[in-house]
């Protein structure tokens, strides 16, 4: 997992996001998965974010993929009301990125 604490690379996203902090790649390896490491991940993501100043931030899951959209969901992300964007993928083993289409949650930190 890594965070983003620039702008986005998305201009779709640009229009909407450009004053949430934006983590990226969320990914915990498919034999640890359902044991709460994805959640931790998060939360510290977030409690991080707002020790930096940040009261929102957004994120963006494949929409194909359910199991990360219901995480998301029960530690409080709603969609932000738009359509869908266009994302990429992390680099691959050619080093190269794909296109994914993504549903772009977004989160109220603590205030």
């Amino acid at each position: 997992m890594y965070l983003r604490l620039e702008r986005t690379e998305e201009s779709e996203r640009l229009r909407h996001l450009t004053a949430l902090a934006f983590p990226t790649h969320f990914e915990v390896r498919p034999g640890y998965r359902n044991r709460g490491i994805g959640t931790r991940l998060i939360t510290a993501a977030e409690h991080h974010l707002h020790g930096l100043g940040h009261h929102r931030v957004a994120l963006a899951v494949e929409v194909n993929n359910t199991d990360a959209a219901r995480l998301y969901k029960r530690l409080g992300y709603v969609d932000w009301g738009n359509n869908a964007v266009v994302c990429y993928s992390p680099l691959d083993d050619r080093r190269e990125r794909h296109p994914e289409i993504c549903n772009v949650l977004v989160k109220q930190l603590w205030t």
